[in-house]
This record gives C-alpha cells, sequence and structure tokens, in this order.
C-alpha cells in the first residue's frame, strides 16, 4: 500500500501497483507496462502517466477525482467508480474509458487506435476538444447526451446512446462502421457534421421514442461535401427514426423509415 499526498513513482520497467491512495496529485513514469492486477488506486488531485509500454488502470473501483493525462501510452484503458474527466494525451495504440459518471475532458486526446467509451445510458459524455485527433474509429458502448469533436476526420463505430447526439468532424469526413443505436430516453436529436463527405455503412434505429436526424456535410460550404449512405456487403441501409424526421442537404423529410438499397 502506498499513500500520501503527492505521490511520484518511477520504474525502468514494467510497473505493478498495489493499493495507492493520494490526497494530492499521482505522477507515474515507467519504461514499460503500467497496470494493476487487482488493488484500486484513489487520487483526490490529478494523475499523469507516461508509460513505453501499455497503461492498465482498470480496476473497479478506481476513484480519480482530479483529470487523468496520459502524456504516453500504447493500449491505454481507465476504469473510473466516479466521473472522469480526461486530461491532455497521446496514445500510440487503443483508448478505452469506462466511467460511473459524466465522461468529460480538460485537454486535449490523441489516440492512433480504436477509442471504446462507456459511461452508463444515465450519463453524459462530452469529448468536444476542438484538438481532439481520433485517428481509429470511435465507439459508445452506453452513454447519454453524447458529443464527439475531431479536428480531422472521423469515423464512428457501433454506438448506443439514450439522450442526444453530436458528433463533429472539423476538417474532413465522418464515417460509420457500426450502427448507431437510440436504444431508451425521451425524444432526441442526432446530429452529424463534417466539412467533407458524410459516409454512412450501417444502420440508424431510434428503438424507443422520436429522433430526429440531420446529416450535414459540407458544413464550410465550400462546395467540397456529400452524403452517401450504402449497406456493408451490399444490404439495405435503414434509418428508422420512430416518428422523428431526417434532414439532409438542407431538404426535410418526414418520415419513419427509410430503406435505401444499393445496386451493384
Amino acid at each position: 500500500v502506498t499513500t500520501g499526498a503527492n505521490i511520484d513513482l518511477a520504474q525502468a520497467g514494467n510497473l505493478f501497483l498495489a493499493t495507492t491512495i493520494a490526497t494530492g496529485n499521482l505522477n507515474i513514469w515507467t519504461g514499460g507496462n503500467l497496470s494493476q492486477p487487482w488493488w484500486r488506486v484513489s487520487v483526490e488531485g490529478t494523475t499523469t502517466v507516461t508509460a513505453a509500454g501499455n497503461v492498465s488502470l482498470n480496476t473497479s473501483n478506481n476513484i480519480f477525482n482530479g483529470s487523468v493525462s496520459i502524456l504516453s501510452g500504447n493500449n491505454v484503458s481507465i476504469v473510473d467508480s466516479t466521473p472522469l474527466d480526461m486530461g491532455a494525451s497521446t496514445i500510440s495504440g487503443n483508448l478505452t474509458l469506462q466511467s460511473n459518471g459524466a465522461l468529460t475532458q480538460s485537454g486535449a486526446l490523441d489516440v492512433e487506435g480504436i477509442t471504446s467509451i462507456t459511461a452508463g445510458a444515465a450519463n453524459n459524455i462530452t469529448l468536444n476538444n476542438a484538438s481532439n485527433d481520433f485517428t481509429g474509429a470511435v465507439s459508445v458502448v452506453s452513454g447519454n447526451n453524447v458529443t464527439l469533436t475531431d479536428a480531422n476526420s472521423l469515423i464512428l463505430g457501433a454506438s448506443n446512446f439514450s439522450g442526444n447526439l453530436s458528433v463533429t468532424a472539423l476538417a474532413g469526413n465522418l464515417s460509420t462502421s457500426g450502427g448507431l443505436t437510440k436504444n431508451s430516453g425521451a425524444d432526441a436529436v442526432a446530429s452529424l457534421k463534417a466539412t467533407g463527405n458524410i459516409v454512412l455503412e450501417d444502420d440508424i434505429t431510434s428503438t424507443l421514442n422520436q429522433l430526429d436526424l440531420t446529416l450535414w456535410s459540407d458544413s464550410d460550404n465550400d462546395a467540397n461535401g456529400s452524403i452517401s449512405m450504402m449497406g456493408v456487403n451490399n444490404t439495405d441501409l435503414v434509418i428508422t427514426t420512430n416518428g422523428g424526421d431526417i434532414l439532409m442537404g438542407g431538404v426535410r423529410m418526414p418520415q419513419r423509415t427509410m430503406r435505401l438499397e444499393v445496386d451493384m
């Protein structure tokens, strides 16, 4: 057990964390992997990690009251039993985040691999820093109101949300690689916005209550953007809004289901 106000830990190789309780800040440097096999980490202040390998802070009873920043790391997994705030982070592999409360950010996220986010159906996810750069697909396992922003292009993987969905690619295309499902909650709005093209490759479905859907390509009005829809492996692509409206290219189309068949 390591306890103290501000705690600094350094290891040339792999570092295995036992129970660590910091009433101030926690700073970790490791030349290998960082892991916690089963003990908990509780930090009142900020947590900063610099690792040459993977970072696994994924015990279910972790508490990070301050922001968590991964200055370097390969595959990174972070679990917080309370709300989670991500500080500026640079991740060369995949990122997995899980919180028991709102999931927010106080610094930009740069992720080379895929990103998976779980906050719970009642909790909001707000990753809207204009400098975010998600190279791989971003998938939302569960969340209430979800806001995602990428400085460049963005791939949205299979995602589930219960509130509003707002996804923006500030300088590129926005595409989907999995279905988008509103699976609970009241009437809501989903907005997919890109300065370039919007490419849908899977269904968008509201299984409960109305979903108003806006697909907005060429958001910077430079005549370089389009909307395309194609089911994977030549299958139908179905958009079901449960009575909500669909707005594409400034044309509003009230309807319950839109089926798009792709002929090759």
